[in-house]
């Protein structure tokens, strides 16, 4: 299992990260391979994104909003999220951190890790893959990650419009505030799937 890693990465990340969140990242690079494997995805490629993804996640929010702002980073709606989810950032930092240190050069890869808590419009398989493989790895014990991973097998779509939903759903049950890119997202994965009904006028 995760054969493909090399030590070298497997210890980097092991020193970064407390040990509950080392093993999420074991698991999340686990099932982004097996996914990858089905539906003929860089397998070895996104065991190594998922290896990395929650690289910053442990940052304190005034390390990581320091960062983003020392290296100009893009981020969607940047002042709602330091002032209400700062954790949000370490996706970003996340891809841009890996690349800088050169432990990942391919952008596809670097788009999957830096998409993988908010999503983009533009969400390729390999995004949805690691979107899916974090949000349902094997550790996650809510209701809903078994049938994910299930769906997930089989459509990767339909697993990743589940994810998103089953996200967004639980910020709100916890009364937190949607990040409205994160909604942005939510309207662009239904747009093919809605039927406006026409409404009559007074």
């Amino acid at each position: 299992m995760l054969d493909r890693i090399s030590s070298h990465h497997l210890e980097i990340v092991r020193k970064a990260l407390s040990a509950p969140r080392f093993k999420h990242s074991l698991n999340v690079a686990a099932l982004a391979g097996e996914l990858a494997k089905i539906h003929n995805c860089d397998q070895q490629g996104l065991e190594l994104a998922g290896l990395f993804h929650d690289i910053a996640k442990e940052w304190s929010p005034q390390k990581a909003i320091s960062y983003v702002r020392h290296r100009k980073l893009k981020i969607p709606d940047l002042n709602f999220i330091v002032q209400c989810a700062p954790p949000l950032l370490h996706a970003y930092i996340g891809a841009d951190f890996v690349k800088k240190q050169g432990w990942i050069k391919d952008s596809k890869l670097l788009n999957a890790i830096a998409s993988h808590t908010l999503g983009s419009l533009t969400m390729s398989d390999m995004d949805k893959i690691l979107y899916i493989a974090d949000f349902c790895s094997k550790e996650r014990s809510f209701l809903e990650a078994d049938q994910i991973r299930r769906v997930a097998f089989q459509n990767i779509e339909a697993g990743f419009r589940l994810s998103v939903g089953a996200k967004i759903a639980y910020q709100i049950s916890l009364h937190h505030p949607i990040h409205p890119f994160a909604i942005d997202v939510w309207n662009h994965i239904l747009k093919p799937h809605v039927r406006r009904k026409k409404t009559k006028t007074l």
